[in-house]
């Protein structure tokens, strides 16, 4: 069982984050959309008992399972469909297009006319395909006609990774160069321990949270075609 933690509000550094202040050029960014990110505090919550955290092996495997995994799938959704400020996902980012599935394009049709698409905005690969588990599923077992699995690897040379994303919805899936999308992290991740939640106190449990500061940023659209309807 894990619980995400509200989104904290934001935690300006009162300067731009690494990788921007030093592209100012005249009071401006040249060629670049962003000016200034400010990280936001992105966690995850999760109820442990607190004879777990009395064995040190336990609680670390804990928090490496239940908290730091957990954190990472809270990122990844944000990258993938964010709607806050600062964790604006691919899918929300204005420019980023979206090809349908359909008549006469087979799903790898379209995948193929994905990756053609991302070429034609200049990023030549090596690419990437996020989906959920069930749509990788789908697409790893197509056959043709004649019962053969279709050759995937062969079709798509340029796609170097198939990415399980399980923020994204089944039937959708993304084609990016990956180096666009930007992740800021600030500062540690820190773990935060309190039985004063609910009644956790007389449940023998002891909540823990771990958090850190993270900023996300979609750097060129083009660089992303979104498939629907697979």
């Amino acid at each position: 069982m894990s619980l995400q933690v509200e989104d904290a509000s934001y935690a300006p550094d009162a300067m731009n984050l690494p990788g921007i202040a030093e592209l100012e050029v005249g009071g401006s960014i040249a060629g670049w959309s962003v000016n200034y990110l400010e990280a936001v505090r992105v966690g995850r919550i999760i109820p442990v008992p607190i004879s777990i955290l009395q064995d040190a092996g336990q609680a670390e495997a804990s928090i490496d399972r239940l908290i730091t995994q957990n954190w990472a799938r809270a990122v990844e959704n944000y990258i993938v469909a964010g709607t806050f400020a600062n964790l604006i996902g691919i899918v929300n980012t204005p420019g980023v297009p979206t090809l349908p599935v359909g008549s006469p394009l087979s799903e790898f049709d379209s995948i193929a006319a994905g990756v053609a698409g991302v070429q034609s905005a200049g990023w030549y690969g090596p690419h990437a395909v996020a989906a959920s588990p069930n749509t990788l599923e789908k697409l790893f077992t197509l056959r043709d006609n004649f019962g053969n699995y279709l050759r995937w690897r062969s079709a798509l040379p340029t796609v170097a990774a198939w990415v399980p994303t399980p923020g994204l919805p089944d039937g959708t899936a993304v084609i990016c160069d990956p180096r666009e999308v930007i992740l800021y992290l600030m500062g540690t991740f820190d773990i935060l321990l309190s039985q004063g939640f609910a009644d956790f106190l007389t449940r023998n449990l002891v909540a823990v949270r771990g958090e850190q500061r993270a900023a996300i940023w979609i750097r060129n659209p083009e660089a992303f075609v979104i498939i629907d309807s697979i």
